[in-house]
C-alpha cells in the first residue's frame, strides 16, 4: 500500500484534519485522521461546544469527499452512541 498525502487542513483552534489516499486493492480510499477537542466540565457545567464545532467541520469534509470509500480514524472524544456523533456515525458501514 502507498499512502499519498493530499492535504492538511486546519479546522478550528488547535484542530487539524490530515487527509490522504491509500493505494489499496479495489481503489483508493480517502483516509482522515482527526483529534477533536475534549469535552469539558467547567464552572458553567458540561460543555462540548468546541468538539461539536470541529465535528461539524469533519462531517462536512467527509460528506464532500469525492472518493466513495472513506476511513475516519482518531480520537473523536465520544462513544458510538454519542448523539452529537450521529451525523458521522449514521454513515458507518461495517468493514
Amino acid at each position: 500500500m502507498i499512502l499519498t498525502f493530499a492535504r492538511f487542513r486546519s479546522l478550528v483552534r488547535h484542530v487539524s484534519l490530515p487527509r490522504a489516499t491509500v493505494d489499496a486493492p479495489g481503489g483508493r480510499p480517502a483516509v482522515y485522521v482527526a483529534r477533536l477537542p475534549s469535552v469539558r466540565v467547567g464552572i458553567s457545567g458540561f460543555t462540548a461546544r468546541a468538539r461539536d464545532e470541529a465535528l461539524d467541520l469533519l462531517v462536512a469534509e467527509v460528506r464532500a469527499e469525492p472518493e466513495w470509500r472513506v476511513v475516519v480514524m482518531g480520537d473523536l472524544d465520544g462513544s458510538t452512541d454519542d448523539r452529537a456523533l450521529r451525523p458521522l456515525t449514521d454513515r458507518l458501514v461495517s468493514a
